[in-house]
């Protein structure tokens, strides 16, 4: 029988296998025959090169040499791609880590802090890469400076805490207060303005708000009793006092009959502490009605802390058609007082002292404009008659005079601060007021009051008080006259210039 040697290890098996008996290694068809089996086959078969033990040595070798010339593992260049993805991997989820801790105070930051206008801008050689500006984080939107060149620092954050813009503060007004390059605020003046900011693209305001008052509250200069009857001046006996309180931009008047006490609005948040103490200092142990006309911050702001301080017996409210913090801390401090607010309509009365005060307006109370729902009081002493209206407009004056309503007044309180928008001719044709008094701050950002409101009322013959020039302005009646009283020496009433 024929022989075959195997083409892997040598070893010769007779050809009607498929297999060599040694390396199993099936037959490829190229083997050489051969006749018989020599001895020398034999022996190298069974203990020479082509034994079972070499083979396998040989075969381990072979194998070790065809990895050296890549004919390894075919998987190989998979597994070391993918080991390299795990490792990107992981030098990535490092990274976002590090910059989370950073973003939350965890590690201390290594870039200057962006908190304050006097942040140096970072030099070209140690400067990191710049990260806009998303927002800007401020721990109060007003500030409420009470004397003369206070000073104040307005804490604010850059968004995110790492950003290299450097924040910029700049004064609309200078001659209400400065700010000076370590964001230092200081009062200049009395009145209103506004601290922008800005960080890059993002802008905000913070409205800054000097309150200053002057030597004293107390009147110190008066004019000669004017009345709008016949009598020439004011009787001894009681009286009825109108206190139309400097509180800048903003409205609080406080009325005084024998005995008993009126609060028509207290101002901003910040102002309800000038209300206090002005009350304070009348003597004031207690109020007979307190009135949020609207609810606006400028009007009701003051109400809770005047609230907190003195109890009131009756809280009135004009509509209130939307809410927001303000009203509710107004309401809450009413809610504080066991106090139910009594949203009262046209023909409401109340009786204070021998004064009587009663609601005309709103006549509607769907307004889109809230300064229209103002609730709108006369109030009677004897036969003189104070109009105050809050911030009611030209459309809400309209409709009131449609009304029917006997608008005729001694002394009008002048709508919103005296803008442009209130005081229209319509209506102060019905009223025929002798004074005015406008409420405004002193440099204010509305401008108020405006000119066309200032020639209206001129050319209706009003004399027209201003608390942004005069201070505090009190008019007294005995029911027959008016004298009128204010704070600073040198004011006198408004005349146009020349």
């Amino acid at each position: 029988m024929n022989r075959i040697i195997c083409d892997i290890c040598g070893s010769e098996y007779p050809e009607t296998e498929e297999r060599c008996p040694v390396c199993n290694y099936p037959r490829q068809g190229t083997e050489k025959l051969v006749a018989a089996e020599s001895e020398v086959v034999q022996s190298k078969v069974k203990g020479g090169r082509f034994s079972s033990k070499n083979v396998k040595k040989r075969q381990k070798a072979q194998r070790k040499a065809a990895q050296s010339q890549g004919e390894g593992n075919p998987n190989k260049p998979l597994i070391i791609v993918i080991i390299l993805l795990l490792v990107a991997i992981l030098l990535v989820s490092v990274y976002i880590g590090m910059r989370f801790l950073h973003g939350r105070g965890a590690l201390p930051s290594l870039r200057p802090s962006q908190t304050t206008a006097s942040t140096p801008a970072p030099t070209e050689s140690t400067a990191p890469p710049t990260v806009p500006c998303q927002g800007l984080v401020m721990e109060a939107n007003v500030l409420d400076l009470e004397t003369l060149g206070e000073q104040k620092q307005i804490t604010v954050t850059a968004v995110p805490g790492d950003t290299t813009d450097v924040l910029t503060f700049v004064s609309a007004d200078p001659a209400v207060a400065e700010v000076d390059e370590n964001g230092l605020i200081t009062a200049m003046g009395s009145g209103q303005t506004t601290i922008t900011i800005t960080c890059g693209d993002v802008v905000k305001t913070c409205t800054v708000v000097c309150w200053f008052q002057p030597e004293t509250t107390a009147p110190v200069t008066t004019v000669p009793p004017t009345t709008s009857s016949n009598s020439t001046s004011l009787r001894p006996g009681p009286k009825l006092k109108a206190h139309f309180i400097d509180v800048g931009q903003a409205d609080s008047i406080l009325l005084e009959c024998e005995g008993s006490y009126a609060l028509v609005d207290a101002g901003y948040p910040q102002s309800g502490k000038i209300v206090v103490d002005y009350l304070k200092e009348l003597g004031v142990a207690r109020l007979d009605l307190v009135v949020g006309t609207h609810p606006h911050g400028d009007h009701i702001g003051g109400l809770p802390k005047v609230l907190k301080e003195f109890k009131a017996d009756n809280i009135w409210s004009g509509p209130i058609t939307y809410y927001n913090n303000t009203v509710y801390d107004f309401l809450n401090a009413a809610k504080a007082q066991n106090e139910e607010v009594q949203y009262v309509k046209p023909g409401t009365t109340f009786q204070l002292g021998g004064a009587t005060i009663e609601v005309l307006g709103p006549v509607k109370d769907n307004y889109e404009d809230i300064n229209d729902l103002s609730l709108v009081l006369m109030v009677t002493y004897g036969n003189i008659k104070y109009l105050l209206t809050g911030d009611m407009e030209s459309v809400a004056e309209k409709d009131l005079v449609n009304s029917g309503a006997d608008l005729k007044a001694d002394l009008l309180k002048v709508g919103h601060h005296g803008s442009y928008s209130s005081s229209s001719y319509v209506f102060l044709r019905e009223v025929m007021p002798t004074y005015g008094v406008i409420m405004c701050g002193r440099n204010n950002d509305y401008g108020h009051p405006h000119d066309a409101a200032l020639g209206r009322l001129q050319n209706a013959d009003v004399s027209i008080y201003r608390v942004d020039q005069m201070g505090t302005v009190i008019a007294t009646t005995d029911g027959r006259g008016i004298f009128l009283s204010w704070a600073f020496r040198d004011a006198k009433p408004w005349t146009p210039a020349a």
